[in-house]
């Protein structure tokens, strides 16, 4: 059954959503290069993946309480201004969020040094990086 549902999503993703979610997401500024890179992920991503992402965004919100409940440190990261993003207002205390500016839905291709240097602050404060 995955294989007709990933067909219908993929049909209907390149029709409408992906130039939707991209306009929608991505900073203005992105350039043809994140989008065409964009694109050619989900149309490189297998059946499964298609259809788990799928299933995954049908059950954001229960995603964002159980990160809460992890033993392990979570950094969520947005950009500024995805509209996908939670309100950091409404956010446990527990997951801390940390908001790119300069981007939208997609922050390791739109800004990608400030979210390496966003990850990489984080691994420090764990003592994850080595020679620290």
């Amino acid at each position: 059954r995955a294989p007709e549902i990933a067909a219908r999503l993929r049909s209907d993703a390149r029709a409408h959503m992906i130039p939707a979610m991209l306009a929608r997401t991505l900073a203005a500024d992105a350039g043809p290069a994140v989008v065409d890179l964009v694109t050619d992920m989900f149309n490189a991503a297998s059946d499964a993946a298609i259809v788990a992402l799928y299933e995954l965004l049908d059950r954001y919100p229960p995603v964002i309480a159980r990160a809460a409940a992890l033993r392990m440190p979570v950094l969520l990261v947005y950009g500024a201004a995805d509209p996908a993003r939670p309100d950091p207002h409404t956010l446990p205390a527990a997951l801390p969020i940390i908001l790119i500016d300069g981007c939208s839905h997609v922050p390791p291709l739109e800004q990608p040094a400030a979210f390496n240097s966003v990850l990489e602050n984080f691994w420090r404060g764990l003592d994850l990086v080595a020679g620290q």
